[in-house]
Parts: C-alpha cells; sequence; structure tokens
C-alpha cells in the first residue's frame, strides 16, 4: 500500500506523463540506473598497478593509458568484452610486455575481464522512482548495450529489479553499436513508437541523440549525468538534465 504522500506523488507523475503525451517509459541501464562506472574504473585501476608494478612505472599514466585506448577502439568498433581484451593488450605492448607469453599479463587480464560476469550497484533512489512511475499504470522498459545474459540474469536480479521490468528488457548486441538502428530494433522488437515514449539515458552520442533521429520528442528526453567522461561529450541544448536518476520524479511532475 502506497501511503498519501506516495499516491499524491503517483497522481502528479500521472498528469505530468499526460502533459507530455507519455505512455511508455524507457530507460537505459549501465550509468543510468547502475553504477557501471564504478566497476569498469575498479577493474581497471587493478589492471593498470599491476602493469606499472611490472614497467616499473606511473599507476595514473598506465590507467590513462587503458581509458584511452578504450574508448578509441569502441568509438572505432563496439562496446564487446573483447575490445577490453585488445585495449589491455594495447597497453602491456605499450610497456614491452609480452601479452601472450608473459602469465603475469595473462593472470592481470583475466582478473580485467570478471567486469563482465560483475553486477555493478544499483545507484541510490532508483527502486523508489521505477516504483512510482510503475504504480501510474506507464509500461517500464529497459534497453542495454550489453551480451543479454550478463543484462538478465546477473545485473537486474542481483539488483532486484527484475519484478520491475519483466520481460520488457531490450539488449542491443554488443557487437553492435547503440546508435539509429539499434534503438529502431530495440524499440520494434519492444513494440513501442518514439512519439509515446519519455527515455532516459547517460550517454548524449548513442543515447540522447539517436533516440532524437528516431523521433522521440525533445520534452520527453531526460539525460542523467554520469561522471563516465565518454558519455559526456556531444551535449545537445535544450534536453533536460538531472544529477541522478531519482530525480526524474520531480522533472516529470514539474509544471
Amino acid at each position: 500500500m502506497f501511503g498519501s504522500e506516495r499516491l499524491q506523488i503517483i497522481d502528479l507523475l500521472k498528469e505530468g506523463f499526460a502533459r507530455r503525451g507519455t505512455k511508455k517509459f524507457v530507460t537505459d541501464v549501465d550509468d543510468t540506473i547502475l553504477d557501471m562506472s564504478l566497476v569498469y574504473r575498479t577493474k581497471m585501476k587493478e589492471f593498470a598497478a599491476v602493469i606499472s608494478g611490472f614497467a616499473n612505472t606511473d599507476q595514473e599514466e598506465v590507467f590513462s593509458l587503458l581509458v584511452d585506448a578504450l574508448n578509441g577502439l569502441r568509438r572505432d568498433y563496439n562496446v564487446h568484452p573483447t575490445i577490453m581484451q585488445e585495449a589491455a593488450r594495447v597497453v602491456a605492448l605499450k610497456y614491452g610486455l609480452r601479452y601472450y607469453a608473459d602469465e603475469r599479463v595473462v593472470v592481470a587480464t583475466d582478473r580485467l575481464m570478471t567486469i563482465y560476469e560483475a553486477a555493478p550497484p544499483v545507484f541510490d533512489g532508483v527502486h523508489e522512482a521505477l516504483q512510482a512511475i510503475k504504480a501510474t499504470g506507464i509500461e517500464v522498459f529497459a534497453v542495454s548495450n550489453a551480451d543479454p545474459s550478463w543484462t538478465r540474469n546477473i545485473k537486474l536480479p542481483q539488483n532486484g529489479l527484475c519484478d520491475i521490468f519483466g520481460d520488457n528488457v531490450y539488449c542491443i548486441p554488443p557487437y553492435e553499436f547503440k546508435d539509429v538502428q539499434g534503438w529502431l530494433r530495440a524499440f520494434d522488437c519492444l513494440g513501442i513508437s518514439p512519439n509515446e515514449a519519455l527515455c532516459v539515458e547517460d550517454n548524449w552520442r548513442s543515447g540522447i541523440a539517436p533516440l532524437r533521429q528516431i523521433g522521440v520528442p525533445d520534452r520527453n528526453l531526460i539525460r542523467v549525468k554520469t561522471d563516465y567522461d565518454y558519455a559526456n561529450h556531444g551535449k545537445i541544448d535544450g534536453i533536460e538534465e538531472v544529477e541522478m536518476f531519482k530525480d526524474i520524479v520531480g522533472t516529470i511532475i514539474k509544471v
């Protein structure tokens, strides 16, 4: 049962959705509702510490090189886990380490790749915000650019989010880009019309920009700020931004 204050918020959300013409609510997963950047930073810094020890060089320098290599490869290719392996190989070779022959590097890389077995923590207030939105009767969907088994079997269930999304989850394969075509396929598979969806994303280039291109109105786009630097490039003026996902409730209900 919802308390009177909660019921009032739900009524205000209903009014907010009606003003925006919203019938479906779509959210990105990584770095929007789950702190994926925390997992990446932690594991990448561990790898950098190991490599810097072997190469007798500065850990932050190694970490920066790994970040740059990863972002460059992702920009040209995709977010498949093998891209992380390739970034690690580039870094190891940079410091004269034999990536395939040096057992120490192999072990460090294996530890780095446990990123793709982890369940990143859910951001504060996400459950409450999603539950309030779902209580309005609006259908709630999640879209991720990651392996379906990782998203469906680890990330969402280990954060108690399966009951909220149910089967309304679509994963753009990690060997494909999260671009216009990726979003179109996601919306088609989920049965969503862009002009009826309110979408929440953290990434300007792979989220907000292509969503605009497929027809989601600017009034129905909300960007969650992130400390994942790669997602902060390509800012689009006029799009509402919030500090954290939980803040979208206030954004939706404001007149």
